[in-house]
């Protein structure tokens, strides 16, 4: 394995106090709750490997290469390892390959980590499971595409991609920062009961009459104002499948929803579930599509 890639530039830069705020995250996974989102994200990723992955497989973890991308401080190359996969972790940062190298021996875990673009990963075995955890929004959908190509060129025959984005499209409607929880606005609250197809219209509608009071008062559009915000990109589920498509993958498994209902507004908890233009959370399993 060559450790001399060269790592490409990103929509973001990152560093060591963002490195340091993921290593807080860390910590806070361990924390089994159902109220801790840190954690149901964790076990969301060993759902979708063994209900959809490991099936496809039809081998023992012993005999799976698994890769983090973006791995950050590596929560899941290392829980993963800590499973007996061969693990890896792979990423741009270097603030972050420090981190968790020393947490995955703190931890006695076997994952490995390298500073690359997982284009370049050049494992004597190819990748059986490439994990995506919280990359997608980090990357605009040019970049995407190229990170989904360069996965699907390193997948095994039967090997696939294990993915979840979070924040979507119109999180920053719903989500009120100050209260930590999503509501919805008071001028959407009253058609909350209607079908999803129509909400959904009035959703977009109403974000695009936000866009255009922002561009009458010289700002930015919502989009535009996020380009190169940590999350420069919140998707959709048609938006990803569109992209996948583009990429050579077919889906195997996908849907939006929520990492648990902790920071749902109670009064509204059904209407959410029923509303997907209010979901935060995506997660799916695709795999390179056969010709």
């Amino acid at each position: 394995m060559s450790s001399a890639a060269k790592p490409k530039a990103t929509s973001f830069e990152y560093g060591p106090a963002h490195q340091q705020a993921m290593l807080s995250y860390y910590h806070e996974s361990k924390r089994a709750s159902e109220e801790n989102t840190e954690h149901l994200r964790v076990r969301l990723a060993h759902d979708l490997v063994n209900r959809y992955a490991l099936p496809r497989l039809g081998k023992p973890p012993q005999q799976i290469t698994l890769v983090d991308v973006g791995c950050s401080v590596g929560l899941f190359a290392i829980e993963f390892s800590k499973e007996g996969f061969n693990s890896f972790g792979v990423d741009f940062d270097p603030a972050a390959l420090e981190i968790a190298r020393k947490l995955c021996e703190e931890e006695r875990a076997s994952a490995t980590f390298y500073q690359m673009d997982v284009a370049d990963f050049d494992s004597e075995m190819p990748i059986d499971i490439a994990l995506c955890f919280d990359v997608f929004e980090h990357l605009h959908d040019d970049e995407l595409g190229a990170m989904l190509v360069g996965i699907k060129r390193r997948l095994s025959e039967r090997g696939c991609l294990v993915f979840h984005t979070l924040p979507l499209q119109y999180d920053y409607l719903f989500w009120n920062q100050q209260n930590g929880r999503i509501e919805f606005p008071p001028v959407l609250r009253p058609f909350r009961s209607w079908p999803a197809r129509r909400f959904t219209r009035l959703t977009r509608l109403y974000a695009m009459a936000l866009d255009w009071l922002a561009l009458a008062r010289g700002r930015l559009t919502h989009q535009e104002s996020i380009k190169m915000d940590g999350h420069c990109n919140p998707l959709t589920r048609e938006r990803v499948e569109d992209i996948l498509a583009r990429a050579g993958y077919e889906v195997v498994f996908i849907e939006s929803g929520f990492l648990g209902d902790s920071q749902l507004d109670p009064r509204d908890r059904e209407h959410f579930h029923r509303q997907p233009v209010t979901h935060r959370s995506l997660r799916g399993v695709a795999a390179p599509r056969r010709t």
